[in-house]
């Protein structure tokens, strides 16, 4: 290339006189030098990631993406998510002049997310307070992140998670990282939890005057009471009789309520069998005669 003064002389062919000449300046700008570079050390990441990338030796960049433009003006940084494995990210630098360079392009090695699945053991999820539910997890992972309303449960490589303890409303989700270290979280599974009724002894097992049953009350939050043995009765609201059940047999009283949750009370069966009577203790003989005052006569027992 030239840069400076050309000067350009003409003489004419055969004739006197002297030759004609004109100069002009020639002015050559320099092309920029382009930097790019990523805010990723060795441009490999995970799909979604963010990625800046910033661009030098310019006054205007054209960011382009496999070559098709993606973003041109002043700024000099340009911010995407949506690179996929593979792609060559370079930036067209522009300076004051209006003299144009192309960067050395940097290629973008992208790793795939999982797809997280999760499943319950409970067809619908709607369960009784204290029920043992599974959840599985899917998606090829090597951890699986067990989170109850976004707080982590279990982490580990295992991708089971089994809990008694969720509540109504409870979220389960998880997250799975694959050997990438590339992270997705799953859609979430809602609980509905339905309470458990109570059940308590407002009267005690008492035997029937003939000794050969007994009876009880109780009272229940709310729901129907059943028995392994005797007569059940709902007597009053929530209280209940359980009669007519056999000396010596222990009974299991159960209440259900209108969400089929279900709470059992144990009864132990109490002693109904006949006291040991001990015999009477005489007070001692007594003699008298005919014509006296009959004395009284006496005996010591045990109770009854």
């Amino acid at each position: 290339s030239f840069s400076g003064v050309a000067t350009i002389s003409v003489t004419a062919n055969g004739c006197n006189g002297p030759s004609a000449s004109a100069s002009t300046t020639v002015t050559v700008n320099p092309l920029p030098v382009p930097t790019l570079a990523s805010s990723d050390p060795d441009n490999r990441f995970c799909a979604g990631t963010s990625v800046t990338f910033t661009a030098g030796g310019g006054t205007s960049y054209d960011f382009r993406v496999g070559g098709i433009s993606r973003q041109t003006g002043s700024s000099n940084t340009y911010i995407t998510n949506t690179l996929t494995n593979g792609q060559v990210v370079s930036v067209v630098v522009t300076n004051e002049y209006g003299c144009s360079a192309t960067s050395t392009g940097i290629t973008n090695t992208v790793y795939s997310l999982p797809v997280p699945t999760i499943s319950s053991t409970d067809a619908d999820n709607i369960f009784c307070i204290g029920t043992s539910v599974t959840f599985i997890a899917g998606g090829g992972g090597v951890n699986y992140d067990f989170r109850v309303g976004g707080i982590t449960m279990q982490s580990g490589p295992s991708n089971t998670y089994i809990t008694t303890s969720l509540i109504n409303g409870q979220t389960v989700s998880v997250v799975v990282t694959n050997s990438n270290g590339c992270s997705a979280t799953s859609s979430g599974i809602t609980n509905y939890v339905n309470p458990l009724p109570s059940i308590f002894i407002t009267s005690g097992p008492t035997c029937a005057p003939d000794l050969l049953t007994y009876s009880l009350t109780v009272g229940v939050s709310s729901g129907t009471v059943t028995s392994t043995s005797g007569t059940v009765t709902n007597t009053s609201g929530d209280i209940w009789t359980i009669t007519g059940v056999n000396s010596g047999t222990n009974i299991t009283i159960k209440v259900t309520n209108e969400y089929g949750c279900e709470k059992n009370l144990v009864v132990t069966a109490p002693d109904c069998s006949c006291p040991v009577i001990s015999p009477p203790v005489s007070g001692g003989d007594k003699t008298y005669c005919t014509t006296q005052t009959v004395p009284a006569i006496t005996a010591s027992v045990s109770a009854g």
